[in-house]
């Protein structure tokens, strides 16, 4: 017998301009694999409605909800209690309702982590490029430092102002870790030279054959190149990463790991990726042949 609307448990995600995000589709695949009465909303939401929708959903019962572009820090203020990765990154892409409080996580650290631990070992200890000066570099950063003992970063953004802004706000954070701004072409492929990890955190790739970096920077044998978009599953930058004989890593396992954590947070319940990872496939696949 079917439970009451009243009775059924929801999560959702918060941003703008969702049309493309895969977020219930690999949600909704799990719930059905672990039989849960669980509903995955997509709340497109303007800017001067933020603070209302994030308070009317506890209202409704949600038990939580994702965020992602732009409002990643826009919730920060309408939360109760911020965990103390989110405070580091400076950035909330989970909220877990639970009576009267909001708490607000980042599950992106998380998401880096996991996706990097198949290379860990090549890793661990060794220096790093970040290209990008968003969340999601934030993020790489304090994954790299905290995760993996990397204790020099070199960051690389188009906008250089927002590289140095980043990274005089993660030296604050992380005192034992050296980061510096690379600008000069010379510079940038001398320091991918020498980095053990290149991440991507920029969406550089995602509409189009361009690459985050110049088409004349090259990778070595033994590197790791690891993208963080998951549309196209092989980018630019990982193609030409792999003509040069490095490892590469696409975005779909960040989408899963983070995914799988903010579940986690949401529900106290073990994400089973493989499920998350079919649907995510076939539902990129039907995209890429027009379904």
């Amino acid at each position: 017998m079917p439970r009451s609307p009243e009775s059924i448990e929801y999560l959702g995600i918060i941003g703008r301009s969702l049309t493309h995000t895969l977020s219930p589709v690999m949600h909704t695949a799990v719930f059905r694999y672990l039989g849960l009465d669980y509903r995955y909303g997509v709340l497109d939401v303007a800017p001067p409605f933020v603070e209302s929708l994030i308070l009317s959903l506890r209202r409704r019962g949600f038990r939580g909800a994702n965020v992602t572009i732009p409002y990643k820090q826009t919730v920060m203020p309408f939360l109760t209690a911020i965990d103390p990765a989110a405070r580091l990154v400076g950035a909330v892409n989970t909220l877990v309702y639970s009576g009267d409080s909001i708490t607000g996580f980042n599950t992106d650290v998380v998401g880096i982590r996991n996706s990097l631990r198949i290379w860990g070992d090549r890793i661990r200890g060794g220096t790093a490029v970040v290209v990008g000066a968003g969340g999601g570099a934030r993020a790489a950063i304090a994954s790299c430092a905290l995760d993996y003992g990397i204790s020099c970063i070199a960051i690389y953004n188009r906008t250089s102002d927002h590289a140095e802004a980043l990274a005089a706000s993660m030296r604050r954070e992380l005192p034992s870790c050296t980061l510096m701004v690379v600008t000069e072409a010379r510079e940038l492929q001398e320091a991918v030279h020498a980095a053990a990890l290149i991440v991507n955190t920029t969406p550089v790739g995602m509409h189009g054959p361009e690459s985050p970096l110049p088409a004349e920077i090259h990778f070595t044998a033994g590197q790791v190149v690891f993208d963080i978009l998951y549309t196209p599953l092989e980018t630019t930058l990982m193609l030409a990463a792999q003509r040069d004989g490095a490892r590469t890593i696409g975005g779909l396992e960040m989408l899963l790991h983070q995914g799988a954590e903010s579940f986690r947070l949401g529900t106290d319940l073990e994400y089973p990726l493989d499920i998350a990872r079919t649907a995510v496939l076939q539902k990129l696949q039907s995209r890429t042949s027009g379904k």
